[in-house]
Protein backbone atom coordinates (compact mmCIF):
# COMPACT_ATOMS: atom_id res chain seq x y z
CA UNK A 1 0.00 0.00 0.00
CA UNK A 2 1.61 3.55 -1.16
CA UNK A 3 0.13 6.74 0.79
CA UNK A 4 2.10 9.30 -1.04
CA UNK A 5 1.95 13.66 -1.25
CA UNK A 6 0.32 13.48 -4.26
CA UNK A 7 -2.49 11.70 -2.40
CA UNK A 8 -2.37 14.18 0.60
CA UNK A 9 -2.68 16.94 -1.72
CA UNK A 10 -5.25 15.54 -3.31
CA UNK A 11 -7.53 14.72 -0.28
CA UNK A 12 -6.83 17.75 0.80
CA UNK A 13 -8.32 19.69 -2.53
CA UNK A 14 -11.32 17.33 -3.00
CA UNK A 15 -11.98 15.02 0.06
CA UNK A 16 -10.69 11.84 -1.45
CA UNK A 17 -7.45 10.13 -3.08
CA UNK A 18 -7.78 6.65 -5.07
CA UNK A 19 -4.50 4.89 -3.39
CA UNK A 20 -2.38 1.87 -4.19
CA UNK A 21 -2.55 -1.22 -2.29
CA UNK A 22 -1.13 -4.59 -3.53
CA UNK A 23 -2.89 -8.28 -4.16
CA UNK A 24 -0.87 -10.13 -1.28
CA UNK A 25 -2.13 -7.56 1.92
CA UNK A 26 -6.14 -7.33 0.11
CA UNK A 27 -5.98 -11.43 -0.04
CA UNK A 28 -4.50 -11.46 3.34
CA UNK A 29 -7.63 -9.41 4.49
CA UNK A 30 -10.29 -11.67 2.63
CA UNK A 31 -8.68 -14.89 3.82
CA UNK A 32 -9.34 -13.89 7.25
CA UNK A 33 -12.71 -12.82 6.04
CA UNK A 34 -13.44 -16.18 4.26
CA UNK A 35 -12.59 -18.55 7.54
CA UNK A 36 -14.92 -16.60 9.76
CA UNK A 37 -17.30 -16.98 7.21
CA UNK A 38 -16.55 -20.49 6.20
CA UNK A 39 -17.49 -21.40 10.22
CA UNK A 40 -20.93 -20.17 9.92
CA UNK A 41 -21.65 -22.05 6.63
CA UNK A 42 -20.36 -25.10 8.55
CA UNK A 43 -17.81 -25.47 5.78
CA UNK A 44 -19.68 -25.37 2.73
CA UNK A 45 -18.31 -22.07 1.70
CA UNK A 46 -16.61 -24.24 -1.06
CA UNK A 47 -14.57 -21.11 -1.85
CA UNK A 48 -17.78 -19.31 -3.80
CA UNK A 49 -18.41 -16.73 -1.75
CA UNK A 50 -21.90 -15.93 -3.17
CA UNK A 51 -22.68 -18.83 -1.05
CA UNK A 52 -23.18 -16.47 1.70
CA UNK A 53 -26.24 -15.19 -0.35
CA UNK A 54 -27.62 -18.46 0.95
CA UNK A 55 -27.65 -17.28 4.53
CA UNK A 56 -30.93 -16.64 6.24
CA UNK A 57 -31.42 -12.99 6.95
CA UNK A 58 -32.21 -13.56 10.25
CA UNK A 59 -28.81 -15.57 11.07
CA UNK A 60 -26.96 -12.78 8.83
CA UNK A 61 -28.13 -10.17 11.00
CA UNK A 62 -27.29 -12.06 14.09
CA UNK A 63 -24.19 -12.90 13.30
CA UNK A 64 -22.63 -10.06 11.32
CA UNK A 65 -24.98 -7.43 12.24
CA UNK A 66 -22.96 -5.40 14.76
CA UNK A 67 -19.86 -3.95 13.44
CA UNK A 68 -18.01 -5.30 16.02
CA UNK A 69 -18.44 -8.91 15.24
CA UNK A 70 -16.65 -7.67 12.02
CA UNK A 71 -13.51 -6.70 13.69
CA UNK A 72 -10.52 -8.41 12.48
CA UNK A 73 -8.12 -10.57 14.75
CA UNK A 74 -5.41 -8.74 16.21
CA UNK A 75 -2.51 -9.97 14.32
CA UNK A 76 -3.84 -8.83 10.90
CA UNK A 77 -5.10 -5.60 12.29
CA UNK A 78 -2.37 -4.48 13.95
CA UNK A 79 0.09 -5.49 10.65
CA UNK A 80 -2.30 -3.37 8.89
CA UNK A 81 -1.88 -0.75 11.65
CA UNK A 82 2.19 -0.96 11.26
CA UNK A 83 1.33 -0.44 7.47
CA UNK A 84 -0.55 2.97 7.96
CA UNK A 85 1.95 4.68 10.41
CA UNK A 86 5.10 3.36 8.09
CA UNK A 87 3.35 5.34 4.87
CA UNK A 88 2.03 8.30 6.42
CA UNK A 89 5.57 9.05 9.05
CA UNK A 90 7.91 8.00 5.87
CA UNK A 91 5.75 10.00 2.94
CA UNK A 92 4.36 12.40 4.87
CA UNK A 93 5.63 12.83 7.98
CA UNK A 94 3.09 12.47 9.99
CA UNK A 95 2.06 10.53 13.32
CA UNK A 96 -0.93 8.06 12.37
CA UNK A 97 -2.69 5.29 14.05
CA UNK A 98 -5.86 3.40 14.06
CA UNK A 99 -7.90 3.58 17.02
CA UNK A 100 -9.30 0.75 19.92
CA UNK A 101 -12.87 -0.65 20.10
CA UNK A 102 -15.46 1.48 21.62
CA UNK A 103 -16.69 0.70 25.20
CA UNK A 104 -19.98 -0.40 23.34
CA UNK A 105 -17.76 -2.55 20.52
CA UNK A 106 -16.17 -4.38 23.63
CA UNK A 107 -19.76 -4.97 25.39
CA UNK A 108 -21.45 -5.90 22.70
CA UNK A 109 -18.69 -8.62 21.05
CA UNK A 110 -16.58 -10.15 24.60
CA UNK A 111 -13.65 -12.10 22.45
CA UNK A 112 -12.45 -8.23 21.74
CA UNK A 113 -10.02 -6.40 23.75
CA UNK A 114 -8.66 -3.00 24.66
CA UNK A 115 -5.63 -3.64 22.54
CA UNK A 116 -7.45 -4.54 18.95
CA UNK A 117 -7.84 -2.23 16.62
CA UNK A 118 -11.19 -1.05 15.18
CA UNK A 119 -10.35 -2.36 11.52
CA UNK A 120 -12.89 -4.51 10.25
CA UNK A 121 -15.32 -5.34 7.12
CA UNK A 122 -18.23 -5.65 5.80
CA UNK A 123 -20.55 -8.00 2.89
CA UNK A 124 -23.35 -6.56 0.71
CA UNK A 125 -25.28 -9.50 -0.28
CA UNK A 126 -27.10 -9.08 -3.46
CA UNK A 127 -30.40 -7.15 -4.00
CA UNK A 128 -30.50 -6.76 0.15
CA UNK A 129 -30.70 -3.83 1.90
CA UNK A 130 -27.47 -4.07 3.66
CA UNK A 131 -26.28 -0.25 2.69
CA UNK A 132 -26.88 2.75 5.08
CA UNK A 133 -28.00 6.17 3.74
CA UNK A 134 -25.30 8.72 2.30
CA UNK A 135 -23.66 10.54 5.39
CA UNK A 136 -20.10 11.71 6.59
CA UNK A 137 -18.24 10.38 9.15
CA UNK A 138 -17.91 13.19 11.49
CA UNK A 139 -22.00 12.93 11.79
CA UNK A 140 -21.07 9.33 13.44
CA UNK A 141 -18.43 10.69 15.38
CA UNK A 142 -20.22 13.75 16.98
CA UNK A 143 -23.29 11.15 18.22
CA UNK A 144 -20.31 8.93 19.96
CA UNK A 145 -20.58 9.26 23.76
CA UNK A 146 -17.47 10.49 24.33
CA UNK A 147 -16.49 8.13 27.19
CA UNK A 148 -16.76 5.41 24.71
CA UNK A 149 -13.10 6.29 23.34
CA UNK A 150 -10.35 7.56 25.26
CA UNK A 151 -7.37 8.52 24.05
CA UNK A 152 -3.97 9.59 25.59
CA UNK A 153 -3.34 12.04 22.71
CA UNK A 154 -4.28 15.17 20.91
CA UNK A 155 -6.44 14.21 17.46
CA UNK A 156 -5.27 17.16 14.98
CA UNK A 157 -7.35 15.07 12.31
CA UNK A 158 -9.14 11.94 11.08
CA UNK A 159 -9.37 10.04 7.92
CA UNK A 160 -11.25 6.83 6.64
CA UNK A 161 -9.74 4.59 4.12
CA UNK A 162 -11.91 2.27 2.26
CA UNK A 163 -10.60 -1.02 1.17
CA UNK A 164 -12.60 -2.98 -1.62
CA UNK A 165 -11.96 -6.97 -1.46
CA UNK A 166 -14.58 -8.91 -3.56
CA UNK A 167 -17.11 -8.02 -6.01
CA UNK A 168 -16.07 -4.86 -6.27
CA UNK A 169 -17.13 -2.59 -9.73
CA UNK A 170 -17.09 0.73 -11.09
CA UNK A 171 -20.86 0.67 -10.83
CA UNK A 172 -21.22 -0.27 -7.67
CA UNK A 173 -18.68 1.12 -5.44
CA UNK A 174 -18.01 3.73 -2.92
CA UNK A 175 -19.43 6.81 -4.00
CA UNK A 176 -17.70 10.35 -2.33
CA UNK A 177 -18.99 13.82 -3.42
CA UNK A 178 -16.19 16.52 -3.78
CA UNK A 179 -15.66 19.06 -1.19
CA UNK A 180 -16.67 21.99 -3.32
CA UNK A 181 -20.05 20.60 -3.13
CA UNK A 182 -20.16 20.10 0.83
CA UNK A 183 -22.85 21.62 2.95
CA UNK A 184 -22.69 21.03 6.38
CA UNK A 185 -26.51 22.72 6.94
CA UNK A 186 -27.71 19.22 4.59
CA UNK A 187 -26.93 16.83 7.17
CA UNK A 188 -28.89 16.32 9.40
CA UNK A 189 -29.89 13.81 12.66
CA UNK A 190 -33.13 11.73 12.62
CA UNK A 191 -33.81 9.14 15.79
CA UNK A 192 -34.79 5.61 14.58
CA UNK A 193 -36.58 3.31 17.34
CA UNK A 194 -35.43 6.66 20.27
CA UNK A 195 -31.65 6.34 19.24
CA UNK A 196 -30.14 9.48 16.89
CA UNK A 197 -28.82 8.54 13.90
CA UNK A 198 -26.89 10.62 11.10
CA UNK A 199 -29.82 11.88 8.50
CA UNK A 200 -29.25 14.25 5.21
CA UNK A 201 -31.72 15.80 3.63
CA UNK A 202 -32.96 13.86 0.68
CA UNK A 203 -33.89 16.84 -1.83
CA UNK A 204 -30.81 18.36 -1.72
CA UNK A 205 -28.69 14.73 -1.98
CA UNK A 206 -31.32 14.14 -5.30
CA UNK A 207 -29.90 17.40 -6.73
CA UNK A 208 -26.13 16.55 -5.80
CA UNK A 209 -26.59 12.52 -7.08
CA UNK A 210 -24.59 13.12 -10.05
CA UNK A 211 -21.63 14.81 -8.52
CA UNK A 212 -20.54 11.73 -6.53
CA UNK A 213 -17.50 10.13 -7.89
CA UNK A 214 -17.56 6.54 -8.71
CA UNK A 215 -13.83 6.32 -7.54
CA UNK A 216 -12.80 2.72 -7.88
CA UNK A 217 -13.25 -0.28 -10.02
CA UNK A 218 -11.91 -2.56 -7.09
CA UNK A 219 -8.08 -2.26 -7.42
CA UNK A 220 -7.51 0.81 -5.16
CA UNK A 221 -8.42 1.63 -1.98
CA UNK A 222 -10.49 5.12 -1.10
CA UNK A 223 -8.53 7.29 1.50
CA UNK A 224 -11.11 10.67 2.37
CA UNK A 225 -11.61 12.96 4.89
CA UNK A 226 -14.17 12.80 7.84
CA UNK A 227 -16.36 15.15 6.60
CA UNK A 228 -16.57 13.72 2.89
CA UNK A 229 -20.25 12.72 1.97
CA UNK A 230 -20.35 9.05 0.78
CA UNK A 231 -22.71 6.27 0.38
CA UNK A 232 -22.26 2.90 -1.00
CA UNK A 233 -25.08 1.58 -2.95
CA UNK A 234 -27.32 -1.58 -3.15
CA UNK A 235 -25.55 -4.22 -4.64
CA UNK A 236 -27.19 -5.17 -7.86
CA UNK A 237 -24.60 -6.40 -9.22
CA UNK A 238 -24.37 -10.68 -9.65
CA UNK A 239 -21.76 -10.83 -6.95
CA UNK A 240 -21.52 -9.85 -2.99
CA UNK A 241 -19.93 -7.25 -2.47
CA UNK A 242 -17.02 -7.20 0.33
CA UNK A 243 -14.96 -4.16 2.12
CA UNK A 244 -13.27 -3.35 4.70
CA UNK A 245 -12.67 0.10 6.45
CA UNK A 246 -10.95 2.07 9.32
CA UNK A 247 -10.28 5.80 10.71
CA UNK A 248 -6.71 6.62 10.82
CA UNK A 249 -5.79 9.06 13.69
CA UNK A 250 -3.59 11.81 12.85
CA UNK A 251 -1.98 12.74 16.57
Amino acid sequence: MIINKKNYFELKKKGFSAIKINNFLKDEILKSIKLKVKKLLKNKLKNDLNRINTIEDKVFIKNFGNVSQRFFEFKLANKFNEILKSQFKKNLDLDATMHNPSKNNLKFNKKLTKKDFSFYWRIVRVNKDDVGKPHNDEQFWKLLNKKELKFNYKIKNKLKIWIPLYGVTKQNSLRVLDKKYYNKDKLTVSRVNGIKKPNIDQTWFDRNKKNFTQCTDGKHAILFDYKTIHYAPKNNSKDIRISCEATIIIR
